[in-house]
């Protein structure tokens, strides 16, 4: 019997490891801010869930292996000319707020098995 879905918890350790990229890649970026010919990074992780959203959408039942696939990738930006360092600023504080946004429904997840095990009890 599983409390959690593993597909859901497979997912999430994904998009925790994404933000977690992400937020490297973007403050990399911005200790470069000054640095003549760096070119700036990015994080796809999103575009890579379209095909599981359009699965699941179709009712399709997914297992862990189904997500191999979907994985956080850094790509430089090679016709960037200089960093925005507001963007990249912003950036950073909006990976934060997913980021602590993904580890409260872990919690949430797994406060309902502790639950479930213990009965209610602390």
């Amino acid at each position: 019997m599983n409390f959690i879905d593993p597909v859901t918890i497979d997912l999430v350790g994904r998009a925790l490891s994404a933000t977690s990229l992400r937020h490297s890649v973007h403050a990399t970026n911005v200790a470069n801010v000054n640095v003549e010919g760096f070119k700036p990074s990015r994080v796809s992780f999103e575009q890579h869930l379209s095909e599981v959203r359009d699965r699941l959408g179709r009712g399709e039942k997914l297992t862990a292996a189904d997500l191999r696939d979907v994985r956080a990738q850094t790509e430089v930006i090679r016709h960037q000319e200089r960093i925005e360092l507001d963007v990249e600023l912003a950036t950073l504080s909006s990976n934060a707020t997913h980021h602590q946004a993904l580890l409260r429904l872990l919690d949430r997840q797994l406060g309902l098995v502790h639950l479930a095990i213990t009965g209610g009890r602390p």
